[in-house]
């Protein structure tokens, strides 16, 4: 599980160069199947870049371990973030093979017991449910304005229920 600064650039997109150079010293050094986590805030389709980069630094050491990856977006609140994590009101999880949902929700159980909070759905729609799920500005005509990459394609529709986007 990693979570790296997404800093925005002068255009005002996310930073991923330390997204990716994980992504690159993963696939120097693993050795054996993993499920790479990233917490980072992260444009829609940057789990797919991570894994591609993973696999390509294994194909290159002739590797054959099988890397999931999967998104886990924080929702941290300023001046409460150990009390958020540790009781969170939701944990979002993205990952499409259901070994690496499973591993995430034994990891998360011991923080949700009093309610279950974990909310599964795909890569995507994990990497867009922080833009939906952050607090941001509203406009004077009450729409939230945010402005996602979604360069990579957009989530699946069918898999965003509007019941599970924190608000």
């Amino acid at each position: 599980m990693f979570a790296v600064g997404t800093p925005s650039g002068e255009d005002g997109s996310a930073d991923l160069s330390h997204v990716l150079a994980v992504a690159d010293e993963l696939g120097e050094r693993l050795d054996h199947a993993c499920l790479v986590v990233d917490k980072s805030t992260v444009p829609v389709g940057t789990a797919e870049r991570v894994a591609q980069r993973i696999n390509a630094g294994l194909v290159r050491r002739e590797q054959r371990a099988r890397v999931i990856v999967a998104s886990n977006p924080e929702f941290l609140k300023e001046g409460s973030a150990v009390e958020d994590f540790m009781r969170p009101d939701r944990v979002i999880v993205g990952c499409d093979d259901e070994r690496g949902r499973e591993l995430l929700r034994r990891l998360y159980a011991p923080f949700l017991r009093n309610h279950d909070r974990l909310l599964c759905m795909g890569v995507r729609a994990a990497e867009f449910s922080k833009y939906t799920g952050s607090p941001a500005p509203q406009s004077p005509d009450g729409f939230v304005p945010v402005d996602v990459e979604l360069d990579h394609g957009t989530p699946d529709p069918n898999e965003v229920n509007v019941d599970d986007i924190p608000f």
